[in-house]
C-alpha cells in the first residue's frame, strides 16, 4: 500500500518509489478496483435534479484515491487509454446498479480529452456499454476534462463531432481554469459549458469575477447556445449569485456531496 502524498511529476521514472507505484497502479488496473462517486447536478429554475456527474477513484486506502494521482501515473506510464475506459465502464455500471438512468436525467461521464485521439474511440465500445445497461444515447453526457496535452487537435474535434453524430451530448469541463480554454467552445459546439469552481468561489464578493461570469454565460447562451453549469457551488450567497447572472445548473456541495 502507498500512502505517500508526492508530486509524482517530479518523481525518476526509474526511483524506486515510482517503481511502486507503478506495481500498485498495475494491479488497480488489473483488478478493476476503480469506484465510483455520482454528484448530482441540478436545475436552478426547478431544483430538480437534472443529472449526475461520475467521479472515479482509486481504493480508499490507496494515494490512488486522489484521480489527480491516479490519472498522472496513468499518463506516465502510457496507460491513459486503459484506464479512461475502466473509468467508464465502471460509472455505467455503478449508475445503473444505484437506477440513475432515469428518462429525466443525465449520467454525466468524464473523459480524458487526450483519450479522444485514441482509436477505440471510433468503434463504439462506450456505446456497447450503455446499450448493455439499458441507458439512452441522448441521456449521455461525455464531459470533456483536459488533464493532458492534446497532440491531434484535428483528430480531438473529428471524434467529438463523431460522438455527437451518435446522438450523445457534449460537456466541456472547467472553464476558466487554466487548461480549458474558449477554442474548445467554439471548435466543439458543446450543448454543455461547465464553468470551474475557481471562477465559483466567493463570486458573491468580487466585482470583478462577476463580469468575467457574466461574460462567459452570455457567451455560451448567445453564441454557442449552451445550457451552462456552474461548479462547486458551496455557499448560499455563491448560489444567489451564480443564479441572478444567469446560470442555468448549479454542482457542488450545497446540494449535495458526492455519494
Amino acid at each position: 500500500m502507498i500512502s505517500e502524498i508526492t508530486l509524482i511529476s517530479g518523481i525518476d521514472p526509474k526511483s524506486k518509489i515510482m517503481n511502486r507505484f507503478e506495481e500498485e497502479f498495475k494491479k488497480i488496473l488489473n483488478n478493476k478496483l476503480i469506484s465510483t462517486k455520482f454528484q448530482p447536478i441540478v436545475c436552478l429554475t426547478t431544483g430538480d435534479i437534472v443529472g449526475y456527474e461520475a467521479l472515479s477513484r482509486g481504493p480508499e486506502t490507496s494515494i490512488f484515491e486522489n484521480p489527480l494521482y491516479l490519472f498522472d501515473v496513468a499518463e506516465k506510464l502510457k496507460l491513459l487509454e486503459n484506464l479512461d475506459m475502466l473509468c467508464r465502464e465502471k460509472a455505467i455500471f455503478h449508475a445503473n446498479k444505484l437506477s440513475l438512468n432515469t428518462k429525466v436525467t443525465k449520467l454525466f461521464i468524464n473523459i480524458d480529452a487526450a483519450c479522444l485521439t485514441y482509436t477505440n474511440h471510433n468503434k463504439g465500445e462506450t456505446k456497447s456499454l450503455i446499450e448493455k445497461f439499458g441507458f439512452k444515447i441522448d441521456n449521455i453526457v461525455l464531459e470533456i476534462t483536459e488533464r493532458t496535452l492534446i497532440r491531434d487537435s484535428n483528430l480531438f474535434y473529428q471524434t467529438l463531432a463523431y460522438y455527437q453524430m451518435q446522438g450523445f451530448s457534449i460537456a466541456i469541463d472547467d472553464l476558466g481554469s487554466g487548461n480549458t480554454g474558449l477554442k474548445h467552445i467554439s471548435e466543439a459546439n458543446p450543448q454543455i459549458v461547465k464553468i470551474d469552481k475557481s471562477l465559483v468561489e466567493n463570486i458573491n464578493k468580487s466585482f470583478k469575477k462577476q463580469a468575467v461570469f457574466k461574460m462567459i454565460v452570455d457567451m455560451c447562451h448567445k453564441v454557442f447556445h449552451s445550457t451552462v453549469v456552474a461548479e462547486g457551488i458551496e455557499t448560499v450567497d455563491e448560489l444567489i449569485t451564480v443564479k441572478e447572472l444567469g446560470v442555468d445548473w448549479g454542482q457542488g456541495y450545497i446540494f449535495s456531496k458526492p455519494f
